[in-house]
């Protein structure tokens, strides 16, 4: 009996990542080949790389393990940079539409997560999974504030409402259903850990440990991390806006409080309020509660903004196309 065997893409978003591609694409290509081997994926698997609107000359080493490589290799290279998600997102999205992949594993190009997990990726796939999600067993040799954040981060996603994944990064396998299913969502602004959990999916879990980066430096920065977490947060819950009311409802009873207990003193109290300090105090404290709610409030409004205008989640500068191998000329 003949088994069709899966498509495979594995989408790398890169940017700036001169130092260290060269090593990924080696060993991406290797591994490719020896899926292909042990007939776990199609023939006609491929790596796929998006640039990201990157000024270093990873689009140069991309050019030439291209033709090196012949199909075994894409390239989508951006007009500028559209972030990580954007990247990712084009990624599956290019994989599935275009080159008609089965499944796509996502995955960074530093391969700090442990590529030779993709055949239990797999092999979860086989047995029924539309999502497999790689969480980290540990995070590594991270810096400690990244760890603190991360943690966090999920702590607080949680509380929120928006489940995700605890530890989840952006290495995943999708299957052909769970990309059709994502592709129905319009928003223009998103969080793929937590679209991705929207979905309903059956989801298995596949743990991995942390490698070290053999080159180069994480494009990650602190700041690059916070806006991932705004975004995370608005785009999947509005509770931030209830407990913007809950925290004004607060305020105000302790106001009328505090405002009783004023009038009593006054009358009370020979000479009037003493200790009128405090006064100042609360009403800086007032001051910074209400710049913070309309700061959370200015996030959504933000967030309507983008969706509204409708602009594209990126821009293609060129794809590759299939190449003919020079075998076959």
């Amino acid at each position: 009996m003949n088994i069709t065997l899966p498509k495979l893409a594995i989408a790398v978003p890169c940017y700036n990542e001169e130092a260290v591609l060269p090593q990924t694409i080696e060993k991406l290509a290797k591994l490719l080949d020896s899926l292909i081997a042990t007939q776990k994926v199609a023939q006609d698997s491929f790596l796929f790389f998006i640039d990201d609107g990157s000024i270093d000359r990873t689009a140069e080493i991309l050019n030439h393990a291209r033709f090196a490589l012949q199909n075994k290799i894409k390239i989508a290279r951006f007009t500028k940079n559209f972030g990580n998600q954007s990247a990712i997102f084009a990624g599956i999205k290019e994989s599935y539409c275009r080159y008609h992949a089965d499944c796509v594993v996502t995955i960074d190009a530093d391969l700090q997560q442990d590529k030779t997990k993709i055949p239990e990726f797999l092999a979860k796939m086989n047995e029924g999974y539309d999502l497999v999600a790689g969480v980290k067993k540990t995070r590594g040799k991270e810096p400690l504030y990244k760890k603190i954040a991360a943690n966090s981060f999920y702590r607080l996603m949680n509380f929120l409402g928006a489940k995700i994944i605890p530890n989840h990064s952006e290495y995943r396998l999708l299957t052909k259903n769970a990309i059709h299913q994502l592709l129905q969502y319009p928003e223009r602004t998103f969080f793929l850990r937590g679209l991705l959990e929207e979905l309903g999916l059956k989801t298995a879990v596949v743990e991995f440990e942390v490698r070290d980066r053999s080159a180069g430096v994480s494009k990650f920065t602190l700041a690059k991390l916070i806006k991932l977490a705004f975004t995370g947060i608005i785009s999947h819950t509005v509770k931030p806006l209830y407990l913007i009311l809950a925290v004004g409802l607060i305020v105000t009873l302790i106001c009328f409080i505090v405002l009783a207990a004023a009038v009593i003193m006054e009358f009370t109290i020979p000479g009037g309020l003493p200790n009128v300090h405090f006064f100042a105090v609360w009403n800086a404290f007032l001051a910074a509660i209400q710049i913070l709610c309309l700061g959370i409030i200015g996030q959504y409004i933000g967030q309507i903004a983008l969706e509204v205008k409708q602009r594209p989640y990126y821009l293609l500068d060129e794809i590759s196309e299939e190449i003919t191998p020079i075998d076959q000329e």
